[in-house]
């Protein structure tokens, strides 16, 4: 019966199992002497070391999640609706090679910003929008189609940005961009 089993175990195989069988195997298992090399089983026992490792794991988890990235609140500048629009406007136009000085820019709510030019050459009117939330900022077409709507959130340009002081700094396309406050 070992033989079989220690041919079983040096074997590459998966298996199900109900309870019964299991402990039956496990049982056997204990017998035979305990661990051969390139057999894993679940823990047993909680041991202390167990624990703390949880312990760890779980504060390790709660840092990432309640330390993050809102820049708004660490920073010793709050940022303001203005503050924003400036930041919306500096971003768009790094975006699209265009001065920001020539953009007006309105607030919709806390987190979202209208930003609109006229393009010299032909006089066509662009807008965009813009969000700004937990230390990102994204943006997309506004009223492309005359209609008012939104296009689709460009992920793909998400930028991060850090405050510092009465600094704002990001980095659009390879270039960084810092704002005075």
């Amino acid at each position: 019966m070992s033989i079989s089993l220690l041919r079983l175990v040096k074997k590459s195989f998966k298996a199900k199992t109900d309870l019964k069988g299991y402990k039956e195997f496990y049982d056997i298992y204990s017998r035979l002497g305990g661990n051969p090399s390139g057999v894993e089983l679940p823990i047993k026992y909680k041991t202390k070391n167990n624990i703390a490792a949880l312990v760890i794991v779980v504060i390790i988890i709660y840092a990432m999640m309640s330390g993050g990235s809102d820049s708004d609140s660490s920073s010793t500048h709050k940022l303001t609706k203005s503050d924003k629009t400036e930041m919306c406007k500096e971003y768009i136009g790094k975006l699209f090679g265009r001065s920001p000085s020539r953009m007006s820019g309105t607030d919709v709510s806390d987190t979202a910003y209208l930003v609109s030019y006229k393009r010299k050459s032909d006089n066509k009117y662009f807008s965009y929008a813009c969000s700004i939330d937990d230390g990102k900022m994204v943006w997309a077409a506004h009223n492309t189609l005359g209609n008012g709507e939104l296009g689709r959130w460009r992920f793909e340009d998400e930028v991060s940005y850090k405050t510092s002081g009465n600094k704002v700094r990001f980095t659009v396309e390879g270039k960084t961009v810092s704002i005075s406050l």
